[in-house]
């Protein structure tokens, strides 16, 4: 999180892509969002909401939860003039 705050530029690492969802509602809790993408205890701990513009992400099923929907972009993901907002999820 550090890295991203000071650089303001999202690094993929995960298939070179950056991966998010929608902001609607309340935030998930990290539980929930890591057994809803079935990602590993603690890869849901911080999350980092920014302004995106239609068809910057691309829509795709989870690969290990076809019924879940997130979003990726391919490559390096810059927050310049995006309103970035950083939070430690619960």
């Amino acid at each position: 999180m550090t890295g991203i705050q000071s650089s303001n530029i999202i690094i993929p690492r995960d298939q070179n892509k950056v991966f998010a969802v929608p902001a609607k509602g309340k935030p998930m809790s990290a539980k929930d969002f890591q057994e809803k993408f079935i990602l590993k205890e603690g890869r849901a701990k911080h999350y980092v909401d920014f302004d995106t513009c239609p068809g910057e992400f691309t829509p795709r099923p989870n690969s290990l939860n076809s019924k879940a929907i997130e979003f990726v972009h391919d490559g390096p993901f810059g927050l310049y003039g995006r309103n970035p907002t950083y939070h430690r999820n619960h």
